[in-house]
């Protein structure tokens, strides 16, 4: 029954576009490099972690079942929105999870306390729209990751 349920959302979903198509394809982040993010900026239950370009849910939804953090995503996708909605219930933190379909460089930061953000050269280069000033007293985390050590950048 939920397989179908799941089947048919999808099926909807597949006719929706973005109202601004993403100017870059989601490629999931590890489960070890979203854990050690989030080890790294010492997540706790205290926290409210925000991810923007969330893509599947997979960073907020880990800080909520492994470390009792509260986390918002915004993922301009919203096939990408649905199935975080839908991994966040089947893992049990639907309550403590919230997924907004929406511009990551329009979305409202104020409550977050860890923010974590990957853009690409072409989304972080000279002339694109960032507010990094804006988050100054956050906790984030933005960068490449490569599998070969030496394309890796800070």
């Amino acid at each position: 029954m939920r397989v179908v349920a799941i089947l048919f959302a999808l099926t909807i979903l597949a006719d929706q576009r973005p109202q601004h198509p993403p100017d870059i394809h989601f490629a999931a982040t590890p489960q070890p490099i979203a854990d050690a993010m989030l080890q790294l900026a010492h997540v706790t239950r205290d926290d409210v972690v925000y991810d923007l370009g969330s893509g599947d849910g997979r960073i907020v939804i880990l800080a909520a079942q492994k470390y009792g953090a509260l986390g918002v995503g915004v993922e301009i996708d919203p096939r990408l929105v649905a199935i975080s909605r839908q991994v966040a219930r089947e893992g049990e933190v639907a309550d403590r999870v919230t997924f907004i379909e929406g511009d990551l460089f329009e979305a409202d930061i104020s409550e977050a306390t860890v923010v974590a953000l990957w853009l690409s050269s072409s989304q972080s280069g000279p002339g694109s729209p960032t507010r990094t000033s804006a988050w100054r007293t956050k906790m984030s985390f933005s960068g490449q990751f490569s599998n070969r050590p030496h394309e890796r950048r800070p």
